[in-house]
């Protein structure tokens, strides 16, 4: 359920960030915890986690994606927003070797 204006200046006072502003269009669609969690820190959010996925040589990269495709809605489902799956370092043209595709 969406917080409303009245929640987050509530949760605002609680949390004596008067001088943190409410974005209500971004903001209303957070939980509880989230909103309490910013307005306790300042305005600043703890960053979020990042999923680094890798898959087995000898597929292609729609096959890693495919295999890889129920781990990362697990991901999504518990919470971690930004996922990020790499492919083979043979998959790229300009990479010969693995560390030539992560510095890519």
């Amino acid at each position: 359920m969406p917080l409303t204006l009245e929640q987050l200046e509530e949760i605002q006072a609680d949390a004596l960030a008067d001088d943190v502003p409410i974005d209500l269009p971004r903001m209303r669609l957070w939980d509880r915890d989230k909103a309490v969690t910013f307005f306790e820190g300042g305005g600043v959010l703890p960053p979020s986690p990042l999923l680094v996925a890798l898959y087995s040589a000898g597929l292609t990269p729609s096959q890693g994606r495919s295999l890889l495709g129920r781990v990362l809605a697990a991901a999504r489902a518990a919470g971690v927003e930004d996922s990020l799956v790499l492919d083979h370092h043979t998959s790229h043209p300009a990479c010969k070797t693995f560390d030539e595709y992560i510095a890519a």
